[in-house]
């Protein structure tokens, strides 16, 4: 735990290597500052009964890189900054279990959870799971193939879910005055996701007229009445192959002076 941990060789490098020699062995990888460059670099290579790796920032670096590779029979991997990041030139052959492709978090083997990893690649895939009864729960993913579902790559039974929870924030009730309203009166509506980025340049509608967000998530929306009352705003984002969608309403009542 707590630790600063850099390897860096011309062919082959492995910052954390654990249980790759087939004893049960179980490890607790949380909080460290985990840096590989090499021509291959895995920056934590797993095997072994069970693993945690959790809280930390892993970045790996050169021609073909992973951030973790992992066929422990039971693994966790919760709330990391990965950065696989390899310039995918050179062909050199090397003989390694988990190949040479650039990914993020590749799983071989065993059973892993995967949750809250914020998680970057120059190769196809961030997160790239085997044949496994694997869970893949809202991650932050991107990859050369894009982001969301598109930057995950299963060939069998694991269940994913990589969409990140999105919110809309304004208020829940306001009451203006008639005069205000037909001088220009507006709400302010931010769209963020659930790391509290702003989703700029994003269409939302509001009781099915379509805006967009500005540069900073944001829509100065202009109340429209000729007359006292109350109306609802029913605002909605339908959400992208990377966020889910979210909703809010406003109720606005309108009066006299």
């Amino acid at each position: 735990e707590d630790n600063t941990i850099i390897a860096k060789a011309s062919n082959l490098s492995y910052p954390v290597y654990s249980g790759m020699n087939g004893k049960p062995v179980s490890v607790n990888i949380t909080g460290n500052d985990i840096q590989g460059e090499a021509y291959l670099t895995i920056a934590a290579e797993l095997a072994g009964q069970e693993a945690i790796v959790k809280d930390n920032t892993i970045v790996a670096k050169g021609n073909h890189t992973m951030g973790i590779a992992s066929k422990v029979d039971k693994l966790t991997v919760a709330n990391n900054q990965i950065i696989s990041d390899a310039s995918n030139e050179g062909n050199e052959t090397i003989s390694e279990t988990f190949g040479t492709n650039t990914t993020g978090i590749k799983i071989a083997g065993g059973q892993a959870t995967i949750s809250n990893n914020n998680v970057k690649t120059t190769g196809d895939y961030a997160i790239d799971v085997a044949d496994t009864n694997s869970t893949i729960q809202p991650n932050h993913v991107e990859s050369a193939k894009g982001s969301g579902v598109n930057a995950v790559h299963s060939t069998g039974n694991a269940t994913i879910d990589v969409k990140i929870k999105t919110s809309i924030t304004a208020p829940a009730s306001v009451t203006v005055l008639l005069t205000k309203v037909k001088s220009g009166y507006t709400i302010n509506v931010v769209l963020k996701d659930s790391d509290g980025k702003v989703l700029a340049k994003s269409p939302i509608t509001v009781n099915g007229k379509a805006f967009t967000t500005d540069a900073n998530g944001a829509l100065n929306y202009k109340v429209s009445a000729s007359k006292v009352g109350t109306q609802t705003l029913n605002i909605n984002y339908a959400g992208t192959d990377a966020y889910v969608a979210s909703t809010a309403k406003v109720k606005v009542k309108i009066t006299k002076e």
